[in-house]
Parts: structure tokens; sequence; C-alpha cells
């Protein structure tokens, strides 16, 4: 069965309220609504699981909760992270306010995007003996695999471990 759609006009009609700009304002549907202590909310991100996933979580961390319980491991925490070039990313600076869209430039109103526009990989890791040296890599494309294991493994992670953490067993999270 379909939801029934009830236009603007329609929704005014049933339920005894006016559209009109001139009258009273108690009688409008944000009125009622606020009366009603119903206000608007911005919607939350969260993240989504599935039921499967809540229920695996825990036996899937405990290995890692009793290696860890043990303190002869050092945890070493390491993530990468895409960034765009644009400043599109920043929900703010996706309009444009004007007074009159006509006189308003082309580039302006409209936003050309490349197909794939131009990224920064950004890679660092951390541990409770210090902080690796960031890797920057601008590319237009994903970074591929042997680049990433040359540049951000062998260069830089298998270094920070052995110059830091020689004489424990060390835990890597990336």
């Amino acid at each position: 069965m379909g939801q029934k759609w009830l236009s603007t006009k329609n929704m005014y009609r049933s339920t005894n309220t006016s559209q009109k700009i001139g009258e009273s304002p108690d009688r409008t549907i944000q009125r009622k609504l606020i009366d009603m202590g119903i206000h608007y909310r911005k919607k939350k991100r969260a993240l989504r699981y599935t039921e499967k996933q809540i229920e695996e979580a825990p036996t899937c961390a405990l290995p890692l909760y009793r290696t860890l319980l043990n303190n002869d491991f050092e945890l070493i925490m390491g993530d990468e992270k895409y960034f765009t070039l644009t400043n599109e990313s920043v929900s703010t600076n996706r309009g444009f306010y004007t007074s009159d869209p006509t006189t308003t430039p082309l580039d302006v109103k409209f936003k050309r995007t490349q197909k794939y526009p131009a990224k920064v990989l950004v890679r660092i890791a951390i541990s409770e003996k210090g902080i690796l040296k960031p890797f920057f890599s601008k590319r237009t494309e994903a970074i591929n695999e042997r680049t990433y294991l040359k540049k951000c493994v062998e260069e830089r992670l298998i270094l920070f471990v052995n110059s830091y953490h020689k004489y424990r067993k060390s835990v890597i999270l990336t």
C-alpha cells in the first residue's frame, strides 16, 4: 500500500489553518507545532551497523583485549585519510548569497567539478613513544599498493617501529 501524500494546500485545509501572510500567526502550522513542543531538529550522523555486527563486536575485540591486558605489548595506531583540494567539504561553502540571480556571474552560480578531483593522502601513526612523521601524497587518483607499501610502510612505519619499539612486542592498528 502506498503512502498518501498531501499538498501544502490540502494540509492547511485539513488542519484548519491559514497559509496567507496577513492572517494571525497563531493559526499557522509552525505555531501549532511550537505550541505542542515539536521543534525542528537536525539529524545526527550515526554509524550503520547491522545486528550481526553489533553481536560480533565483543567477540572480535576480545583477543586484542587479552593481548593488551598482559601489558607486554605496545600499541601503535595508524590511519590515512584522503582530502580533496576544494572547499566544498564545508557545507557553508556550497551555496552563495545574491539579491538578483540573473546578475550573478556564471562561475559563482555553477561550480565545475572534475570527474576525478585531486586529493592529498595524509598517513600518520602514533604510539606512547612518539608520533610518526606524516606522509603527504598529492595525486589525482588513489595511491596504488606498491607506492603505499614503499612510501608508507617500508620507509616510515617499519623505521618508526624499529627505532622506538625494538625491545618490546608491538601491535599495529591501522
